[in-house]
């Protein structure tokens, strides 16, 4: 676990890549707000149809410290679950897909061509 960011009026406690995430789908939910605890919530790319946490800010007016958050963290750990990166054999199928779909996209505009011609 990385330590708290501090800027403005919260402390960034936790977070995951923001690339991991479908960028349409971000929402701010209040985890606990009399105690200023606020996530920002999404949809991980490789399962759109779950939501996961991106990041968990600690409100600085609550008296939050570095200390107190990572002892939240550790007993609230489901809040963590890591969001899976594409691994290099999706990237590998994704670009390949690429290829597929390029070399086809090439053959239906060669064959529009040679229909038109005749």
């Amino acid at each position: 676990m990385s330590e708290p960011i501090i800027a403005g009026e919260y402390i960034l406690g936790f977070h995951q890549p923001a690339a991991t995430f479908l960028p349409e789908h971000f929402r701010t939910v209040w985890l606990d707000q009399q105690n200023g605890i606020l996530a920002f919530m999404a949809k991980p790319r490789d399962q759109p149809e779950t939501e996961k946490v991106h990041a968990i800010f600690f409100a600085k007016e609550k008296m939050w410290t570095q200390t107190k958050i990572k002892d939240w963290l550790s007993i609230h750990p489901d809040y963590m679950i890591p969001v899976q990166s594409p691994t290099d054999k999706t990237i590998e199928r994704m670009e390949s897909l690429n290829s597929t779909i390029h070399a086809l996209t090439a053959r239906i505009e060669k064959l529009e061509r040679t229909k038109r011609r005749r």
